[in-house]
């Protein structure tokens, strides 16, 4: 992980010491619930490798816009879906909300200053706060 992101990371709560970098293959793939990637590359490529998994592919931006607009539709109750249930609704819904100005990017920092390690922070809390419900 490099250094800004483990700061940032761990100012926060986190912890970066048991971050281990790997492949992800395809096994991964079709035996997860939900598959979240940060760019729609990343997505592609997902998606190129395990076809089936497009029903369940999103990248975060994507399936936090399409969960906060669901969520925000209150149909169903959101405690009545486990994240099975949120990921199928979601796959359905695609193309209901648009994206907005920024895309469903989120910014890749590498090797770039520490602004851009921020912002690419801020989005991926964002993303996160609006899935899980915690966005005022």
């Amino acid at each position: 992980m490099a250094p800004m992101a483990a700061h940032l990371l761990e100012i926060h709560g986190g912890g970066s010491s048991s971050h281990r970098a790997r492949q992800l293959d395809a096994h991964m793939i079709e035996t997860a619930q939900l598959v979240l990637c940060l760019t729609r590359e990343h997505r592609k490529a997902v998606v190129s490798r395990v076809p089936g998994a497009n029903r369940y592919t999103f990248t975060l931006k994507e399936f936090a816009r399409l969960v906060r607009n669901l969520r925000d539709s209150a149909e169903p109750s959101p405690a009545a879906l486990d994240l099975a249930g949120w990921t199928a609704l979601a796959a359905t819904r695609r193309g209901y909300f648009p994206v907005g100005p920024d895309g469903d990017d989120v910014v890749d920092p590498y090797g770039r200053d520490d602004a851009t390690y921020q912002r690419s922070f801020d989005e991926i809390l964002y993303a996160v706060a609006d899935i899980v419900g915690s966005r005022t």
